[in-house]
């Protein structure tokens, strides 16, 4: 048996941050539990379906606005566990990633 690895482009980081979701037939809180600037892993009060399109609301530490994403994806889902893609975030979501990001490197 051959194992594929398939390499990641962003670091992941291991995080709780409360978040809230919404897609056309689902609506729950969440956890994000593992942190990207281009996919989240997350633990909803809701199951989704993967292909299900959401849009998420996220709190970063220390930053009194939350983070608004319009658009992600579900790429995987078990229970109440799945991954999102996000899907072309804006430039300030995604600077505002990048700076949150560095700070979580910075910590390691």
């Amino acid at each position: 048996m051959i194992a594929r690895f398939i390499a990641r482009m962003h670091q992941r980081f291991s995080v709780q941050l409360p978040a809230y979701y919404l897609g056309k037939d689902c609506a729950g809180q969440a956890t994000v539990t593992d942190f990207s600037l281009r996919g989240w892993r997350l633990v909803g009060t809701y199951p989704v379906r993967q292909g299900t399109r959401l849009s998420l609301r996220v709190q970063l530490p220390e930053d009194p606005s939350p983070l608004q994403i319009p658009q992600a994806v579900v790429q995987w889902s078990r229970g109440h566990e799945f991954g999102i893609e996000l899907v072309n975030p804006n430039p300030e979501t995604q600077q505002r990633l990048k700076s949150w990001a560095c700070l979580m490197a910075s910590e390691l």
